[in-house]
């Protein structure tokens, strides 16, 4: 299997024990300017390997009519540690929670004070794959404000 386009630093830094300082962004919108963290461009209609991902924050960018369901599978069972969505379009985000066994017993654990149930029943289940589910909880007006602001200095690729 393949890696997508930016994936090669970031596996190099991780076969030698180390991680990125920032969020990987995966653009599956094309190529951004001036975006300075690690960037990882993606086609989403091709499979991937994602494991160089493991255990790191991750944000997909996207936008209507791209079809993100095989990325956020494919990133969700490859267990980034935190995942979250951005709309470049819309200009609004989600979190995305991976439903695996091993993200279940994580969740478990860290609201053992709590009623997980209760609180994953405010999540939307939103797309299945073998072994995988995703739920996507959306952002609130201002995490999308603040998220918005910090990406308003890159270009975004205009629609095809």
């Amino acid at each position: 299997m393949t890696r997508p386009i930016g994936a090669k630093p970031i596996l190099e830094m991780r076969l030698n024990g180390q991680r990125p300082a920032l969020p990987v962004l995966v653009s599956l919108i094309g190529r951004l300017s001036a975006f300075d963290g690690p960037l990882v461009i993606a086609d989403p209609e091709v499979a991937y390997d994602w494991t160089f991902l493991a255990g790191l924050e991750t944000h997909v960018w996207l936008r209507e009519g791209v079809g993100a369901r095989r990325t956020l599978l494919a990133l969700a069972a490859h267990e980034a540690s935190l995942l979250q969505v951005w709309d470049v379009d819309l200009k609004k985000g989600a979190w995305v929670m991976a439903d695996t066994p091993a993200a279940d017993a994580r969740m478990e654990e860290a609201l053992e004070k709590r009623n997980a149930r209760l609180i994953r029943s405010t999540w939307q289940k939103r797309y299945e794959g073998p072994g995988v589910a995703i739920w996507l909880s959306p952002w609130g007006e201002i995490m999308n404000e603040e998220y918005a602001r910090g990406a308003a200095h890159l270009e975004v690729p205009c629609k095809s």
